[in-house]
């Protein structure tokens, strides 16, 4: 799951969490906060982040203060400062009695710690955050983030598992359509040079790399009527076997241009 995938599903949902927000605070409030909202989906995160602050700091009991309090953690995840936010949403998570937001909650915080690589606390919280979701389109939503976390910890049979379980509940949806796509990468770590819509591009790239020793192969990939051909160098039993040959890749100079190697899944 690549970082900037993981701040995207947390603007989804957080975006998602202020259309159904509803109460009766004052109108200054109100309209402030809605600024704050407009300014997070519009990627003004410095911006949102103060326009929070400030509502924070003239109105303490705010009636949705504690959404504004995930908002403003959001803000610092998406800003880089994944400490305090780590921290924030730790004592959201404890503090709070609104279920559904208690649910956003370690859901961002999966998103979280899905985003800096901490793969089996990601799972954790992505399977705490399903046993308190009652909506079953939401907790797919979130048991398919379960199964990417489970995946990039090289838990490969038990991210099968729950895509499986995805596609076959749930044929049709998006997250089954991604679910699929993540049951055709392997049960082990690889690092991918490239992908190409017709098998002959790959194999040329697959014997440039072949003559210069590498370990290549070829996997096509369905993706709805298409075919994909992934070209990847080596099979690895950890996730930092795979990084430490795409450190090598591309400190080695012999990467070609515009090979962007990345490790799979």
């Amino acid at each position: 799951m690549k970082p900037h995938a993981c701040r995207l599903a947390l603007l989804a949902v957080l975006v998602v969490f202020s259309c159904n927000t509803t109460g009766g605070p004052s109108q200054d409030y109100l309209e402030r906060h809605d600024r704050g909202v407009d300014l997070f989906k519009l990627k003004q995160f410095e911006e949102s982040k103060r326009t929070f602050e400030a509502l924070l700091a003239d109105y303490p009991d705010g009636h949705l203060n504690n959404g504004v309090r995930l908002r403003v953690a959001s803000c610092d995840f998406l800003l880089g400062n994944v400490e305090e936010a780590r921290r924030v949403y730790r004592e959201i998570i404890d503090s709070v009695t609104d279920p559904s937001l208690k649910v956003l909650a370690i859901q961002s915080l999966g998103d979280l710690e899905l985003h800096v690589g901490q793969y089996e606390r990601a799972a954790g919280y992505f399977e705490q955050a399903m046993e308190l979701e009652p909506d079953p389109a939401k907790r797919r939503r979130i048991e398919y983030r379960h199964g990417l976390s489970l995946q990039q910890a090289g838990r490969f049979a038990d991210a099968r598992d729950v895509f499986r379980g995805i596609a076959a509940v749930a044929p049709g949806t998006s997250e089954a359509a991604d679910a699929e796509a993540r049951l055709q990468l392997p049960d082990f770590f690889t690092v991918q040079i490239g992908a190409y819509g017709r098998r002959a591009g790959a194999d040329a790239l697959a014997s440039v790399y072949r003559q210069r020793g590498f370990a290549v192969q070829v996997e096509p990939v369905q993706r709805g009527d298409a075919t994909l051909y992934r070209v990847w160098i080596g099979r690895y039993d950890s996730r930092r076997q795979a990084e430490q040959m795409r450190a090598r890749l591309l400190e080695s100079g012999i990467v070609e241009d515009g090979v962007r190697p990345m490790v799979v899944p």
